[in-house]
C-alpha cells in the first residue's frame, strides 16, 4: 500500500482518513481504541505520589561504578525483589539480567532531556549493551510521552518485558504554577515512579534508578556500572 503526499491539504486528509480506519477496526474487532486503561491507571498513580508523597527507595547508593556523582536512589519490583542478594546496584542489575528468558525485550525508559553533553550517546550505550550481550529486542522510550503509546503495551500486553525506569534531578528545574507539583522536574520524577509502581503491580520485572543530576557525567557511570554487571 502506498500513499503520495502532494501537499498539507493531503496530509489532513490521511489524518482524517487513517483515525476513521483505526475506529472502524477497532468496531469490528469488538476493541474500543479510545480507552486507554492503562494510560488511566498510571495517571492516577502520579496524582496520588503528588498528593501523598512517594513510597522510599529499596535503598540509596553512594556514586557510581567509583564515580563520586552524589546519591543514587533504586526501586526494585515486587518479582524481582527476592532475588536481590544485597542493596547495591551490581545486584539490582544481576537480578533484573537474570531474569532474561528467550523472547523478551529490554526497554529503556528515560525521563530525561536528551540533547547536548553526550547524553543520548551514553543511553543508547547501555541499550545496546543488553540488547546485544543478551541477544534480546531494546527499545529506548522517551518519558513521559511513551506513557500514551508503549506505556499500555508495557502494563497490559504479555509479560515478556525487563524494564530500567531512569530519572534524575534537574540543576536547572522549571518551577510551575500548580499546587500539586512545585517543578518540572518533581512531575517528572512522579511520573517515573508512577509507571514503576503499576509495573511492579502487575508482576513485570522493573528497576527504577534516579540519579542527583542529569549530566552526562552520571550517565556515563551508569553506564559503565552496566557494563561491569553485563561482561563480568
Amino acid at each position: 500500500m502506498h500513499f503520495k503526499v502532494l501537499n498539507v491539504e493531503d496530509l489532513a486528509a490521511h489524518f482524517v482518513m487513517w483515525e476513521y480506519a483505526i475506529a472502524m477496526v477497532g468496531y469490528l474487532m469488538k476493541v474500543c481504541p479510545f480507552d486507554q486503561p492503562d494510560v488511566a491507571v498510571a495517571k492516577a498513580e502520579v496524582l496520588h505520589i503528588l498528593a501523598e508523597g512517594a513510597c522510599e527507595p529499596d535503598f540509596v547508593q553512594d556514586g557510581l561504578a567509583e564515580v563520586p556523582i552524589g546519591k543514587v536512589e533504586v526501586h526494585v519490583s515486587e518479582s524481582l525483589r527476592d532475588k536481590v542478594t544485597e542493596p547495591s546496584l551490581d545486584a539490582v542489575l544481576r537480578a533484573l539480567f537474570g531474569s532474561i528468558e528467550p523472547g523478551d525485550y529490554f526497554s529503556f525508559n528515560a525521563f530525561l532531556p536528551f540533547a547536548g553533553e553526550g547524553r543520548r550517546e551514553a543511553i543508547e550505550e547501555i541499550r545496546h549493551t543488553v540488547a546485544s550481550h543478551y541477544d534480546v529486542a531494546s527499545c529506548l522510550e522517551i518519558g513521559p510521552r511513551y506513557l500514551h503509546s508503549t506505556g499500555q503495551l508495557h502494563k497490559g500486553g504479555p509479560n515478556k518485558g525487563v524494564f530500567l525506569i531512569l530519572s534524575a534531578d534537574e540543576p536547572k528545574d522549571i518551577e510551575i504554577d500548580d499546587p500539586r507539583a512545585r517543578s518540572l522536574g518533581e512531575l517528572a520524577k512522579a511520573q517515573a515512579l508512577g509507571d514503576f509502581t503499576i509495573l511492579s503491580s502487575r508482576e513485570r520485572r522493573c528497576v527504577h534508578v534516579h540519579l542527583p543530576d542529569n549530566s552526562a557525567v552520571s550517565i556515563r557511570a551508569l553506564a559503565k556500572a552496566f557494563k561491569k554487571v553485563v561482561y563480568a
